[in-house]
């Protein structure tokens, strides 16, 4: 049980140190990038201080129902900066006079949802270990 508490620690730190990294250098071009960095850090250094107060201290089906529906937030809201870098890319684009906007929207929005998706498998996977 230890070692099982300790890898999943671990893994959740790593994930947050990976997920700081991703903000910082995917948001470097778009406008009041600091306080983007400072406000999803804070967040995120938050949340894992609640993930280990409440889930890691005792590992039990009633913690993981407790834990759950924030992880979930969390990892919605934790997503927007990969949102905003990329709209922030859009209007880039479009301002260059970009032919075929209507289908470059599209496939943008076709490939922010399957982001999407993949992100909050990844971030509940992490956090609730895929179960």
């Amino acid at each position: 049980m230890t070692f099982t508490l300790n890898s999943l620690s671990v893994v959740a730190i790593v994930f947050s140190l990976l997920y700081i990294l991703m903000i910082y250098f995917t948001n470097r071009k778009v406008p009041y990038e600091k306080y983007f960095l400072l406000v999803f850090v804070f967040i995120i250094i938050l949340f894992n201080i609640y993930y280990y107060s409440s889930y890691l201290s005792q590992v039990s089906n009633e913690n993981y129902n407790k834990i759950k529906t924030p992880t979930e937030i969390v990892g919605i809201i934790l997503f927007i900066p990969f949102a905003t870098s990329g709209i922030n890319w859009l209007i880039k684009i479009f301002k260059l006079g970009a032919e075929y906007k209507i289908l470059i929207t599209l496939i943008f929005i076709a490939f922010n949802i399957l982001l999407f998706l993949l992100w909050m498998v990844v971030f509940t996977g992490v956090f609730l270990g895929l179960v």
